[in-house]
């Protein structure tokens, strides 16, 4: 459940969380890292922190975006009127 993709933001919850696609561990299957940190940690992370904070802000974005359009369509469908 924790890798299916959420209908409206395209992600997972795993990779909202963790800043990548959920993998389904196969005996000797290491994860990629990005080719200039292979090999130093510190460097890998200070990427990853700045990858998920990114990935963070985006997500935060889109759902204000999603939650807006909502209400957009909740109040066209159910013809909400403004009171003066």
């Amino acid at each position: 459940m924790r890798a299916m993709l959420h209908s409206k933001l395209m992600l997972s919850p795993h990779e909202i969380v963790f800043g990548r696609p959920m993998w389904l561990r196969i005996h000797g299957d290491l994860p990629p890292a990005p080719p200039d940190v292979q090999t130093d940690h510190l460097a890998y992370f200070e990427w990853l922190s700045t990858e998920l904070h990114h990935m963070h802000n985006v997500v935060k974005n889109v759902h204000g975006e999603i939650k807006l359009d909502d209400k957009m369509r909740y109040e066209k469908a159910h013809k909400v009127v403004i009171p003066a």
